[in-house]
């Protein structure tokens, strides 16, 4: 256990809580890849920051290095929350120690963190694996009653139902590109060994009622938005009443999907319905063998035989885009002829902490 407690005897306890999103080789606020076109607000810091539990009082603050620099001299608080993906680690390891060194107690989370909580462990007084819509006021409350553990583990059954909304009010929106961005979903059911998300949490799929959702986009009076599920039709039965319930909302949407989409007309159709006006799929090769070691259930062949043949042309022609994400291997069999660097890149999911 960590710290005293933080009272103000019998009056509601106040906590300065500063959470942060480190810079990485290419997220970046200057020099990175992520201009503006690219870069819409995330939803990690803003959903820790609506989970802060009420009784706190807290002062909040979130800062996105993606669009600001960090001064860790400057930062006046009394818990800083990282959350951490791998790119970013040296640099989350770099201000957590600067922190600690004025007496601030430092928390880290994310993918990186959910892999290799040891690496992670040394860097800060707590860590937090998997997902942390309990686990994180759980060690809210520890820490302002002097009793915060070192490690906060995701507990089995946990539920994204009810949840609040994200604080989207705490980062500015001149900033990026679009602020409507939403998620449904989480996880993936397919266990593609390129991937992070089956690695750090499994292949459980995680749902937010329908209604939630709908409520969230009704509340921002959302006309044109972004779903970043990294897999928005991993169940297709949820994905449908989705779909649904979107079209008398008359949006604009975006969106990430296997190329199974393709496979399946009438879900295609429904999605074209609801306003789906892009989807970003990932290619990995036209090779079904490679496919096969990466444990990838599609292949580029299934995606020219699905998205090309005439039912689909029919029920959908040209409303709804499709662009996809290559992923490159070191194999030199990967390809039958070397790639051109258009057809070269990479997506990486947002970090669910």
């Amino acid at each position: 256990m960590l710290g005293d407690p933080i009272s103000l005897r019998g009056r509601a306890v106040v906590v300065r809580i500063v959470l942060i999103s480190p810079k990485g080789p290419l997220y970046r606020h200057r020099g990175g890849i992520f201009k503006k076109s690219l870069r819409y607000m995330p939803l990690t810091l803003t959903t820790l920051a609506s989970l802060v539990p009420e009784e706190l009082e807290a002062e909040l603050r979130l800062i996105d290095e993606g669009i600001e620099d960090v001064d860790p001299t400057a930062i006046e608080a009394d818990l800083v929350g990282l959350t951490v993906i791998t790119g970013t680690a040296p640099r989350a390891y770099e201000l957590a120690a600067r922190f600690r060194e004025r007496g601030i107690r430092v928390v880290l989370g994310g993918p990186h963190v959910t892999l290799v909580p040891e690496d992670a462990q040394g860097h800060a007084d707590a860590i937090v694996t998997g997902y942390a819509e309990e686990s994180w006021p759980e060690l809210l409350r520890d820490f302002a009653a002097g009793r915060m553990g070192s490690r906060y583990d995701q507990r089995p059954g946990l539920s994204l139902a009810g949840l609040p909304f994200p604080r989207r009010d705490l980062l500015p929106r001149d900033r990026f590109i679009t602020d409507n961005v939403f998620e449904a979903t989480r996880g993936c059911i397919h266990k593609c060994d390129f991937c992070v998300v089956p690695a750090a949490w499994g292949q459980k799929p995680y749902q937010k009622p329908v209604e939630d959702v709908i409520a969230d986009i009704r509340q921002m009076k959302a006309r044109k938005l972004i779903f970043v599920d990294l897999n928005l039709i991993s169940d297709r039965d949820y994905a449908a009443r989705l779909f649904a319930a979107l079209i008398p909302l008359k949006v604009q949407w975006y969106g990430l999907s296997t190329v199974m989409l393709g496979d399946d007309p009438r879900l295609l159709a429904l999605a074209q319905r609801s306003g789906c006006k892009g989807i970003l799929m990932g290619l990995e090769s036209n090779r079904g063998r490679t496919c096969a070691t990466r444990r990838k259930a599609s292949t580029l062949r299934s995606v020219t035989r699905s998205w090309w043949r005439p039912s689909i042309a029919t029920a959908s022609p040209s409303r709804v885009a499709s662009s996809s994400a290559w992923t490159t291997t070191r194999r030199r069999s990967f390809w039958r002829r070397p790639a051109s660097p258009s057809r070269r890149g990479s997506t990486s999911p947002a970090s669910p902490w």
